[in-house]
């Protein structure tokens, strides 16, 4: 896992070094989470919210996207309501076609930290800190000088028993 660190401070310097003339933008989203594996067992149907800063240069089909994240799934089956969450910061890599287009598609993959617990906690855990990874795609729309965007993607919390999920997001980039 020591080895997924430096690919971390990789993708950040990169996007230090960006072409100055990249289009930097940020955005908000939200959507439903879907829980895949263990927490899928357990948890029904969350959901998700996400800050986003972003640099697309228009002359190159690399880009980057940094990203906050709060996904939230109520356990089934218990008499106290519980929640699971994901908290998570990730730095991501974007591949589209290069040029303004006002229908673009996209990949989109990185690496994070992941923080995940249960509120309420049960009696002698914690929430736990890892590193994990996602990828995925989608498309962003251009329509009037309003950005929005869609997507799919996986996300895999790198331990034993961590949490993977798949979010569906609907956002706006300003």
């Amino acid at each position: 896992m020591q080895f997924l660190r430096p690919a971390i401070l990789f993708l950040l310097s990169a996007s230090c070094a960006a072409s100055m003339r990249a289009q930097s933008s940020v955005g908000v989203a939200i959507g439903p989470s879907i829980p895949i594996g263990t927490i899928g067992a357990n948890d029904g149907l969350g959901y998700h919210i996400v800050g986003m800063a972003q640099t697309l240069p228009l002359s190159r089909a690399l880009g980057f996207r940094f990203e906050a994240s709060y996904d939230a799934f109520t356990r089934q089956g218990t008499v106290q309501h519980i929640t699971e969450r994901v908290i998570a910061g990730s730095a991501n890599m974007v591949a589209r076609p290069t040029g303004q287009m006002t229908t673009m598609p996209y990949l989109i993959g990185g690496f994070g930290m992941y923080n995940q617990g249960t509120r309420p906690a049960p009696v002698s855990s914690s929430p736990s800190t890892e590193i994990g990874y996602n990828f995925g795609g989608g498309v962003q729309l251009a329509r009037r000088g309003i950005k929005a965007y869609a997507e799919a993607r996986y996300h895999n919390v790198m331990i034993d028993g961590g949490a993977r999920f798949m979010p569906i997001t609907f956002g706006v980039v300003f």
